[in-house]
């Protein structure tokens, strides 16, 4: 629908070459280029959704994803407790 715009017969747009994915990732593989460019698509029409994206052959390739369980997790972060404020020292952490 772009060139039923009203004003776009006073632009002019210069010609752009085909995306250089495959010089920005050359090790991925080229189901990974596939799903690249299908997320990167201009017209929402034609751009993969979510649901489309985790079924590309990309995922299907070696190597596979690992369990999650075997993810490495960060629980220095993650299990830091909120301190209950009070009234005679609010903002201030308790040694625990």
């Amino acid at each position: 629908g772009f060139s039923r715009l009203p004003l776009v017969g006073q632009y002019s747009l210069r010609k752009q070459p085909y995306n250089n994915l495959k010089h920005k990732f050359p090790w991925l593989s080229e189901a990974g280029l596939r799903l690249l460019n299908f997320l990167f698509m201009y017209d929402p029409k034609k751009r993969a959704t979510a649901s489309d994206g985790l079924e590309s052959s990309y995922f299907k390739e070696k190597p596979l994803p690992c369990e999650p369980e075997l993810m490495p997790t960060f629980p220095h972060h993650r299990n830091k407790r909120a301190v209950p404020a009070t009234s005679e020292g609010q903002g201030k952490r308790c040694k625990p």
